[in-house]
């Protein structure tokens, strides 16, 4: 409960305080302010010296928020109490504070009708709104003043409304500035400091010239003796601070009003004197006012200068972080070209930059090479009124060559006549410098990609095709400018299509290097085997920016490993049919001898008869054989026992280039029969017919056996052998046929196959 109360009165306490606290602080202000008045008031007359009006009017302008009832009302008590308390009676003291709280007010509404910050002291346009705002105030306070001066004081009225008004007007002028100006709490100490005169003494002689001046004018006597403080106010103006002007020119208001009063108007009686004061006070307000508009426009004018300077130190930061070396403009006119920045001090036109460098001497400072390059630009940019850009080099003046891009644009004349061209010139040495590097690398990796038999391309991050070499063409086919993004999609086998694909977006996903074999469309229409192989290349943040890859033609080694493969098989076929008819020869032989030495030699001349007949295949391949000595040959081996081996028909020479094809053909019908036809047991017999029809050659092979024929010939290696060399090599057909009681196979052969006919017409 204690604790509730507690806050509750400190919440009062603070009310109190915010409510009351400023109406009292300005009460005691207006009041102390009066007394000081109404010391100097003389008898009969308005007080010379009345701060409280225009003190009163300053804090309503610098704090807005003072403008309250309560704060009014304690204005009012305060300017009636510090007359009561000096013996004025309450009529009285009613009447003068009216007229004082009535022109402030007159004031203070005419501020509210200025544009914002008008009266802020740091513009030339305030002196002249501070005269206006002292004008209506003092104006107002006359009026009502009017009435008090002619009851109380006996003026006559337009005697009375002069006399309020001059003197309002002079303390307002005097003061206003003052209030206005002062520096806040944490900029009055720094304000006021005294300077160090070891280090400062430019800075209070000012001042110190304004004393002297004072000095000189009490010694001097006379009226235009105070004239000798001017040259010294003006100085101080040009010095100081607005608000240090301020005081100073209130200081010599009130000193000189003083001095001419009490030098010239010892007793002031009767309206001559009157007008002398109002004379006289109004000569120490022009004289004070003078200095206070100065230290205005100079203060105006130093803002302005620095916010020109940190301007043109925001410009030459923008200029130096865009490497903008210079602004310039070029005066037709004239022919003169006036440059601003480091140009200058880089080719050493220091001294002539803003009179303006002859254009002869401009030409001479640009690359020979560019000169003519530079002109052509400008008499482009002059015909067609168009912006200027150029890009060429200068030399600077310790010899280096530097590159410069130039921007400008056209400015006409009130005749609308070519006057000027105004622009910026760049530093670009670095990017061109860069740029040269690039081209450079662009040109070697171009001698190198166009240089090396494989195909090199890239993409994009996304995969998306964009540059192709050469290779490209010559294995396609298809020119440069007619490659899509998607074009090589299209050349892949349509049985690896989906492989490669595949493949290759799973290597976009994951950035893995990209490596694989498949077949690609040839220009001729065939499709040959491609190994491609793709890296990605990355940023510094390691995302992939690009891919690079190349892609090799291994056709030719694809298909000397598809022979390797059919010659190991080949191999593996002939060693398993020597072995077959070996084991054949064994078992004809054994069958039929009586004997071990009998089998064996039998065996022996035997083998010695298949040697024999290979050799003399080999030897007179070169030589060429008819049809039946190749088949006696090669079947020799085989006359054993009962089975009958029958040749009959038409014989025809074999060409030298079909002989090794033909007994081939042979060699693989003799070998299966061994194995599983006519020549297994020798019970069966063999038959081979010939017929030479003119353009064709039949051959008929006719194996009888006493067992059904066995299926499984025409299934193995050596069949499919035997199927190529008749279809591909020899260009006939072959077709078999199994009875029960034997196998019958027809050949039909070309007659220039076998004569060689065929390659001697290729």
């Amino acid at each position: 409960m204690a604790s509730v109360e507690s806050s509750a009165s400190s919440r009062l306490v603070s009310l109190f305080s915010a409510q009351w606290s400023r109406p009292i602080l300005v009460g005691l202000v207006v009041g102390t302010l009066c007394l000081l008045g109404i010391l100097t008031r003389p008898v009969g007359l308005l007080a010379m010296i009345w701060p409280a009006n225009a003190v009163m009017l300053g804090l309503l302008i610098r704090f807005p928020g003072l403008n309250r009832a309560s704060v009014w009302a304690a204005a009012m008590a305060a300017y009636v109490i510090a007359d009561l308390l000096l013996g004025t009676s309450l009529e009285k003291a009613f009447l003068l504070n009216a007229a004082n709280l009535c022109g402030v007010g007159a004031g203070y509404l005419v501020w509210r009708l200025l544009p914002p910050n008008k009266l802020s002291m740091r513009e030339p346009v305030s002196a002249l709104y501070l005269i206006v705002v002292a004008t209506a105030a003092a104006a107002i306070a006359g009026v009502i003043g009017t009435v008090a001066g002619a009851v109380l004081l006996g003026l006559d009225v337009a005697d009375a409304w002069v006399f309020w008004f001059v003197t309002e007007l002079v303390n307002y002028i005097a003061l206003l500035p003052v209030v206005l100006s002062a520096p806040s709490a944490k900029e009055f100490t720094h304000e006021l400091k005294l300077p160090d005169l070891r280090t400062q003494l430019p800075l209070v002689l000012p001042a110190l010239s304004l004393a002297v001046s004072c000095i000189i004018t009490i010694v001097m006597n006379g009226p235009g003796a105070i004239a000798f403080v001017v040259p010294a106010l003006v100085w101080c103006g040009l010095s100081y601070q607005v608000f240090v002007v301020s005081l100073l020119s209130l200081a010599i208001n009130y000193w000189s009003q003083t001095v001419l009063t009490t030098a010239y108007l010892h007793d002031v009686i009767g309206p001559s004197d009157e007008r002398e004061l109002v004379s006289m006070r109004l000569v120490a307000l022009m004289i004070a006012l003078a200095p206070l508009i100065l230290s205005i426009v100079m203060r105006s004018r130093d803002e302005l200068v620095n916010k020109l300077s940190l301007a043109r130190q925001r410009v030459d930061m923008a200029m130096d972080a865009g490497g903008i070396v210079a602004t310039w403009e070029l005066d037709f006119a004239r022919g003169k070209f006036m440059v601003e920045g480091k140009l200058a001090k880089l080719v050493g036109w220091e001294g002539r930059a803003h009179t303006g460098i002859p254009l002869d001497d401009l030409l001479k400072s640009i690359y020979r090479d560019d000169r003519d390059l530079v002109q052509e630009a400008l008499r482009t940019a002059s015909a067609t009124g168009s912006d200027y850009y150029c890009r060429y080099r200068m030399q600077t003046s310790s010899g280096d060559i530097r590159w410069f891009a130039a921007f400008g644009k056209l400015v006409r004349d009130k005749r609308n006549i070519l006057s000027q061209l105004v622009g910026i010139s760049i530093d670009v040495t670095e990017e061109a410098e860069a740029f040269e590097a690039l081209e450079q690398s662009n040109r070697r990796f171009n001698i190198v990609s166009e240089s090396i038999p494989q195909i090199v391309w890239s993409t994009d991050a996304k995969g998306r095709h964009d540059y192709f070499n050469c290779r490209w063409t010559e294995f396609t086919g298809i020119a440069a400018d007619s490659i899509t993004a998607d074009t090589w999609k299209g050349l892949v086998h349509a049985d690896d299509r989906a492989r490669v694909e595949q493949v290759w977006r799973d290597c976009i996903a994951t950035g893995n290097t990209y490596s694989l074999d498949y077949r690609f469309r040839y220009r001729d229409g065939s499709y040959r085997w491609l190994k491609v192989l793709a890296k990605p290349l990355r940023n510094s943040d390691g995302v992939i920016t690009r891919w690079y890859g190349t892609s090799t033609d291994i056709d030719d080694a694809k298909q000397l490993e598809a022979e390797r493969e059919i010659v190991a098989s080949e191999l593996d076929h002939r060693i398993g049919n020597l072995f077959a008819l070996v084991n054949g020869l064994v078992a004809l032989t054994l069958r039929d001898a009586s004997d071990v030495k009998e089998a064996t030699g039998e065996l022996r001349a035997r083998l010695s008869a298949l040697y024999d007949a290979h050799t003399l295949i080999r030897r007179k391949s070169d030589e060429g054989l008819t049809v039946t000595e190749l088949l006696g040959q090669l079947l020799a081996p085989y006359k054993n026992g009962d089975a009958a081996i029958t040749i009959t028909g038409d014989d025809l020479p074999v060409a030298p280039s079909a002989v090794t094809a033909v007994a081939l053909v042979f060699h693989e019908l003799a070998t299966n029969a061994v194995k599983y036809g006519a020549l297994k047991d020798g019970q069966g017999d063999l038959r081979i017919e010939l017929c030479n029809t003119g353009e064709r050659y039949a051959i008929r092979w006719l194996e009888m056996t006493q067992s059904p024929a066995q299926s499984s010939q025409g299934t193995g290696f050596g069949s499919k052998l035997f199927n190529s060399i008749v279809e591909g090599q020899l260009r006939g057909l072959a077709t078999r046929s199994i009875a029960p009681d034997g196998l019958t196979i027809h050949i039909d052969l070309p007659i220039p196959s076998l004569s060689g006919t065929t390659k001697q017409q290729s």
